[in-house]
């Protein structure tokens, strides 16, 4: 279990440093140029590719809620304090999981994001797409259980599966659901890096005010 854990948790951050790339890719780009170049494209496509590793984590916390190990001990934590606290840090342990995931997710979307913003804003539109996306490749891993280079060797599987969801309105609702809620939970973890980082400053050039007259005296 920690092997796969640990497997699913490096796949998460491999886009990551895709997305870094991407966004350097774009921003030195021709802005006169309308289509971008096949190396944005391949680098862009590996990243899509990958990104649903990262949100993938967030559905690990199925396993505490539902596998008979976990619901055992939750069961016991009623009568036992010893079961109660292990149901307490493996709880927090799969949640810490999943958010783990979801910064991973923020890492590898935010640098892409602002470069589009900065270089390309035509591109903004793209963002719930891509959530979108997203979601359906958690989908696509989690229940035909594919993984991402399964789109190069197994295409005409992945390509099927994908558009056998088209046609089941209650699995694509879900998926829909799920990719509206990462691009809102994103937003959110931007918002919260965003509001730490002002603070941070506003707490910076307080203190430099402050220390600017004590400094005059001497």
């Amino acid at each position: 279990m920690l092997g796969a854990a640990l497997w699913n948790l490096f796949l998460a951050v491999l886009p990551i440093p895709l997305g870094v790339a991407l966004s350097r890719r774009i921003a030195r780009a021709d802005p006169a140029r309308r289509s971008p170049g096949p190396g944005i494209l391949a680098l862009a496509a590996a990243w899509v590719l990958l990104l649903p590793n990262a949100p993938y984590l967030l559905t690990d916390l199925r396993h505490f809620l539902f596998d008979a190990r976990w619901r055992e001990l939750s069961g016991s934590a009623a009568q036992d304090a010893g079961a109660l606290r292990a149901s307490a840090l493996w709880g927090l342990g799969f949640l810490a999981y999943g958010v783990a995931g979801l910064v991973a997710l923020t890492l590898a979307v935010r640098p892409v994001q602002e470069a589009i913003r900065r270089h390309r804003p035509a591109l903004r539109r793209l963002r719930i797409p891509l959530f979108l996306v997203v979601a359906l490749g958690v989908w696509l891993g989690l229940i035909p259980r594919f993984n991402s280079w399964d789109a190069l060797l197994r295409p005409g599987e992945v390509v099927g599966a994908a558009l056998w969801v088209l046609t089941q309105p209650v699995t694509l609702a879900l998926i829909v659901g799920f990719g509206l809620l990462l691009a809102i939970l994103h937003d959110v973890v931007c918002a919260t890096w965003d509001g730490w980082r002002l603070r941070r400053r506003l707490a910076r050039r307080a203190l430099a005010e402050v220390a600017t007259p004590a400094e005059r005296a001497r």
